[in-house]
C-alpha cells in the first residue's frame, strides 16, 4: 500500500475528525475537535507513550498541584487514543476511567475559563470522543483497503489476471467480463 505524505498532520485529521463528527451525528465544540486532531497527530508520531496508565496516574497525583496540569491533559490525551483510536481492548477499561478523571481533574486545576470548560467537556464527552476516534480509525482504514481493491480491480480489468481475480474474490468482489464489479 503506498503511503502519501501529508505536509500537516494535524489539518489532516482535523478534516478526518469533522468527517468522523459528521458520520457520527454527535455535537462537539469547535475546541473539542481541535483538540482531538491535536491527539490524533500527537499519537500518531508516537509521542505519549510510556508506562501504563495507572502508574502515571499516580506519579502526577504524587506532584503538587500546580505541576499536574500537564500531565493530566498528556494522560486523558493517552487514554483518548488508546481507547479511541488505537482501540486495543486491553488497555479499554482502564482508558475509559483514568481519561475522564484525568481530564476532570484537570479542568479544576486550570486557571483559565475557556480551558477549564474544554477540560471538563473532554471529561463528560470521553466516551462520545472515542466514538469519533474510532470513527476516524475505521474510516482511514477502509480509505486504505478500497483504494487497495480499486488498484487491484483495474489491474484484473487490463490484464485478466487470475491472481487479481482470486484477491477480489477474498474480498468479496466479482467482476463481470463486462467491466462491472458486483460486491
Amino acid at each position: 500500500m503506498p503511503i502519501t505524505p501529508v505536509s500537516d498532520l494535524r489539518s489532516f485529521f482535523a478534516n478526518a475528525v469533522d468527517r468522523a463528527v459528521e458520520r457520527c451525528r454527535v455535537a462537539l465544540e469547535p475546541a473539542e475537535c481541535r483538540h482531538l486532531a491535536t491527539v490524533l497527530a500527537d499519537g500518531s508520531n508516537g509521542r505519549g507513550q510510556g508506562d501504563s496508565i495507572v502508574v502515571e496516574l499516580e506519579r502526577t497525583l504524587d506532584l503538587s498541584q500546580e505541576l499536574q496540569l500537564a500531565p493530566l491533559v498528556a494522560l486523558g490525551d493517552r487514554a483518548l487514543f488508546l481507547s479511541g483510536f488505537v482501540g486495543r481492548e486491553s488497555d479499554d477499561a482502564v482508558c475509559r476511567r483514568c481519561g475522564p478523571f484525568a481530564y476532570a481533574r484537570a479542568s479544576t486545576i486550570t486557571r483559565d475559563d475557556t480551558t477549564s470548560a474544554l477540560y471538563a467537556g473532554m471529561a463528560q464527552r470521553f466516551d462520545v470522543m472515542t466514538h469519533v476516534l474510532a470513527e476516524v480509525a475505521v474510516a482511514q482504514s477502509l480509505g486504505a483497503e478500497t483504494r487497495d481493491l480499486v488498484r487491484i480491480y483495474d489491474a484484473w480489468k487490463r490484464s485478466k489476471s487470475p491472481s487479481a481475480l482470486d484477491a477480489m474474490a477474498r474480498e468479496g468482489v466479482f467482476p463481470h467480463e463486462d467491466g462491472e464489479a458486483e460486491a
